[in-house]
């Protein structure tokens, strides 16, 4: 059970870095993830909108894991690209 923030940070990061790791991305991790970490702020998305398109993008990025044979971190950038494009 997750209490508060400390905590929560904590269990994500930790997650964060398995995926990482996994995935062949310590140092990435260390240089982007971990450094950046001590400077999160916590604040109210400024409407629901906001929420619901980080779950529709949860929810595609999970389908793609499922049907490709590609890791999250492949994928996250692929997403990236075709954003950025």
């Amino acid at each position: 059970m997750i209490i508060d923030h400390v905590m929560f940070l904590e269990r994500a990061l930790g997650a964060i870095w398995e995926f990482m790791e996994n995935d062949g991305q310590q140092l990435r991790h260390r240089r982007f993830v971990k450094r950046q970490a001590e400077t999160l702020r916590f604040a109210k998305p400024p409407n629901r909108s906001v929420t619901g398109s980080m779950a529709e993008l949860v929810v595609a990025v999970e389908d793609d894991i499922a049907v490709q044979d590609s890791t999250g971190w492949q994928i996250t950038c692929s997403r990236a690209n075709d954003t950025l494009a």
